[in-house]
């Protein structure tokens, strides 16, 4: 009783853990992750919120016991496929996500000098800021990459009915809202524009993961 309540409490932690980080994205506000949009975006945030989304990258760990309680109860279609997007997903918030979130600090502060006038040495800045980008963009790339093959092997696995999740959970996907928000743009960036809370992937990852400790709460 101890162990499951001790387990239940880990779970609980997860899921705040990912609204938490839900909400230092929306505050960030970034639409663009790559090139001068990103440092432009980035050299906007303030210093609270800066401190906010940049020290939530602590919280990653604690997102892994949802990850292990969607990885068991996904088994049944197969062990490898199941260990495949378990090590991804692990793989994902042990490393690329706590890296992008620290990088905030650094870009926000050599683009705000960069943009905000503070001094005159913009190609020096600039310089800096493309230093930051080598590194910086392979990983970007990298999660994005990662972030699709996950949700669409999740997607697969989920609908295939050889889970014991129901099938609705896999239109509960960031992949799912990422394609919305494309649809949005092609008819209206203005309702884009207006629903990107909703839209980001953030916030499909964190609807996604409630969904699973939803279902899986009683350990079924």
């Amino acid at each position: 009783m101890r162990e499951e309540r001790m387990n239940k409490l880990k779970i609980i932690l997860s899921i705040s853990a990912f609204w938490i980080i839900y909400i230092a994205d929306v505050l960030v506000h970034i639409t663009n992750m790559f090139g001068e949009q990103y440092w432009r975006e980035l050299s906007r945030v303030s210093a609270p919120v800066l401190y906010f989304a940049t020290f939530v990258f602590v919280l990653f760990p604690l997102t892994k016991p949802i990850i292990m309680k969607m990885y068991d109860t996904i088994k049944p279609y197969g062990k490898y496929t199941s260990g495949t997007i378990y090590a991804m997903t692990i793989f994902l918030v042990s490393s690329l996500c706590p890296y992008l979130h620290i990088s905030y600090s650094y870009y926000s502060i050599t683009s705000g000098y960069l943009y905000n006038n503070i001094t005159t040495d913009t190609g020096i800045l600039t310089d800096i800021l493309n230093g930051f980008d080598y590194f910086k963009n392979p990983i970007g790339f990298l999660y994005m990459a990662l972030s699709c093959i996950i949700f669409i092997l999740l997607f697969i696995v989920i609908i295939s009915g050889k889970t014991k999740f129901p099938r609705w959970l896999a239109f509960i996907n960031p992949l799912v809202s990422i394609l919305i928000k494309l649809a949005l743009s092609v008819f209206s960036q203005e309702i884009a524009d207006l629903l990107w809370p909703l839209l980001i992937p953030a916030f499909g990852i964190a609807v996604f993961f409630t969904g699973v400790a939803f279902l899986t709460w009683n350990g079924d």
